[in-house]
Formats: structure tokens, C-alpha cells, sequence
């Protein structure tokens, strides 16, 4: 990168002088315009291995599975990258690897996906100052062996190209209290 910095620059020392002085400015803003291009691009972390696009889509009972946190767990244990994403209101999650990244690593992967509801209320600042506990209760709406990586059923193989999947079914929609952590 820093010899194609290096060369525009190079170039519009030598536009300049073949343009003369009145001409300056634009060739400085078109150095700048090209710099500017160049070092907006994304920067990736040193061995990312290269990212293809991959959208998926969730449905339970038929319906898209909204607000389902989806991950994504190599089969190949030395891979370091995370890759995961949230699902929107047609089920469908737009991978993400290191939060950030849009893509996935070539490879083949395990899929969780988890999906949480509230109910109940919440203690009121007295009520909590008095020591009360709060009264909400976390479920789990997506039965457990797709939130456990070493019992998903779904698996997914991310190739250089041709990655369209078929929607992933996940059943019956559940409601499994989750245990509060204990303090």
C-alpha cells in the first residue's frame, strides 16, 4: 500500500510540473481524492483469510425467527475467526466475522442460534434499594440443541462461490426459563 501511495503522489509531482504553477491546486486535491480512496478501504487484521458473502434465513413455525443471535463454530479447531450476526424482521442475518468484517472463511461450520424473551417486571429504584429482587424471567424461544455447538443439527459449508442456502427450519417455538446467573 505504501508504494501506491508513494507512486500517486510521484505521479502528481510530475502532472504538476508538466501543468505549471497555476495548476497546483487541482493536482493537489487530486492526490488528496486518491489518498483519501486508498486508505478508506478496510483494513483487515494480519492471516484473515479472504471473506465470502454469506446471508442466511432463519424461520420457526413458518415464520422468520426475528432477533436471533446466530453464530457460526469451525469444524477445523485452528480457525481464530468469529463469525456470527443478529437476525432482522424477515429472519434473515448478514454474516459478520470479528463483528465487523462482512463475510465468512472458507470452510465448514457448526450454526447455534439463540433467541431470548423478557417477561415479568422490573423492580422500581425503591423496591431495589430495599434489596428486592427483580421479578423478569430470561427464556430461551429456540429449543436447546441449536444453541449448543456440539449438538446443532445445523451445519453449513462456505465454498469460494455459489453460497445460496435454503432457509433454516427450526421447529417448534419453545419457552425454556434460562437460570439466572448466581451472584
Amino acid at each position: 500500500m505504501f508504494r501506491e501511495v508513494v507512486a500517486i503522489l510521484f505521479n502528481g509531482i510530475r502532472l504538476h510540473q508538466s501543468l505549471g504553477l497555476r495548476n497546483w491546486p487541482a493536482v493537489i486535491s487530486v492526490s488528496c481524492l486518491f489518498l483519501g480512496i486508498l486508505a478508506c478501504g478496510p483494513q483487515y487484521p494480519e492471516g484473515m483469510p479472504k471473506l465470502y458473502p454469506v446471508t442466511l434465513q432463519f424461520v420457526q413455525e413458518g415464520q422468520p425467527l426475528t432477533e436471533a443471535s446466530v453464530r457460526l463454530i469451525p469444524e477445523n479447531s485452528s480457525h481464530q475467526w468469529v463469525v456470527g450476526g443478529s437476525t432482522d424482521a424477515q429472519g434473515n442475518v448478514v454474516l459478520y466475522t470479528h463483528g465487523q468484517y462482512e463475510g465468512v472463511p472458507e470452510g465448514k461450520y457448526r450454526i447455534t442460534v439463540n433467541r431470548f424473551e423478557l417477561s415479568g417486571s422490573k423492580p422500581s429504584m425503591n423496591d431495589m434499594m430495599a434489596g428486592q429482587a427483580s421479578q423478569e424471567k430470561n427464556y430461551s424461544t429456540v429449543a436447546r440443541k441449536y444453541t449448543l455447538p456440539n449438538q446443532t443439527p445445523l451445519v453449513l459449508e462456505v465454498r469460494s462461490s455459489g453460497n445460496a442456502f435454503e432457509p433454516f427450519e427450526l421447529g417448534k417455538a419453545v419457552r425454556e426459563l434460562v437460570a439466572a446467573p448466581s451472584v
